[in-house]
């Protein structure tokens, strides 16, 4: 039989409750983030490693290294500072793209994407002076005298347009009422 098979597994739960409420720690040791830690996190991101990058840079999981980051300021600021070194260069990877570039398309990309980025431009805000705009515009409910009112009105007009085209007599439409 192999080990652990056959145990009742429902009373470990139990069991670790009651410990914790007699005040008996359970589980591993608590980590601690290593020494250098502020370095690693801020070299990772800096080099533009996810979370789960900066995690395995330091050696611990993502859940770890955001409790880390949460509870120590030095940590969260390290992480910070690495990320806008992060920035500032793919800000001016592109800037020398734009103003430097040899190729006119790759210059007015990266000129379009830092606009985006730094000045709030955004593509929504230009009009397209290609596309077809219609607005329809209906009239709003009639009451019940002016539908009435409508309704004599075009009566008329239908025996002054019957009168002139007798092969072809205009109908009224005709609305039920529900």
């Amino acid at each position: 039989m192999a080990e652990g098979a056959g145990r009742d597994r429902s009373s470990d739960g139990a069991r670790a409750m009651t410990d914790k409420a007699n005040g008996k720690k359970i589980g591993g040791p608590r980590l601690h983030a290593p020494a250098d830690a502020p370095m690693l996190i801020e070299n990772a991101a800096a080099n533009g490693a996810s979370m789960v990058g900066v995690a395995a840079a330091v050696g611990c999981s993502v859940r770890t290294l955001e409790k880390w980051i949460d509870e120590d300021s030095a940590l969260a600021e390290a992480f910070a500072r690495g990320r806008e070194c992060e920035r500032q260069v793919l800000h001016n990877v592109l800037y020398r793209i734009a103003t430097e570039g040899k190729d006119d398309r790759d210059r007015a990309t990266a000129a379009i994407m830092i606009l985006n980025a730094r000045h709030g431009y955004r593509r929504e805000d230009q009009s397209d002076g290609n596309r077809i705009s219609i607005t329809f515009a209906l009239p709003g409910a009639l009451t019940l005298d002016e539908f009435k009112k409508a309704q004599q009105e075009f009566a008329k007009l239908q025996l002054v347009v019957n009168a002139g085209n007798s092969a072809n007599p205009v109908s009224a439409p005709r609305l039920s009422r529900t």
